[in-house]
């Protein structure tokens, strides 16, 4: 798997570094690199992610509560995949911390908490995205 440390470069009318100060949770440098300029497809795949993805964090947070290691796990690493489909990589990264103490049959509650905090951040930016580029 590819670990991005840095966001790439990118050349378009506004610099990445202009753009991720607007969407604090995302890697716009990275999302170009992934889906191309369209802000049409990123809001696309941004509304795939906005309509299934707080499922998953209501059932991370239930599996947290009854200890169900094996579906906390299995739930984290599907946030942790479509989080970095979007390149929300501060999601993805907390997800692959509760996955990783999960499969050791562990948990961080301070994690979950940055989890639930990190998401709507997340959710913000990807909708605050689409109201700014998506045609009327």
């Amino acid at each position: 798997m590819i670990e991005y440390d840095q966001p790439l470069p990118i050349e378009q009318e506004h610099s990445s570094a202009s753009m991720n100060d607007k969407f604090a949770q995302l890697d716009i440098g990275l999302l170009v690199s992934m889906l191309g300029e369209d802000t049409d497809v990123h809001c696309m795949v941004f509304n795939a992610f906005i309509q299934s993805a707080g499922e998953q964090v209501k059932l991370i947070n239930a599996y947290t509560e009854s200890e169900n290691y094996v579906d906390l796990s299995f739930q984290s690493h599907g946030l942790k995949s479509a989080s970095k489909s979007i390149a929300a990589l501060g999601l993805a990264d907390i997800c692959q911390q509760i996955e990783s103490l999960a499969n050791i049959n562990s948990i961080n509650e301070q994690l979950i908490i940055d989890l639930n905090l990190c998401f709507e951040s997340v959710m913000a930016d990807l909708k605050y995205y689409c109201q700014q580029h998506e045609a009327p």
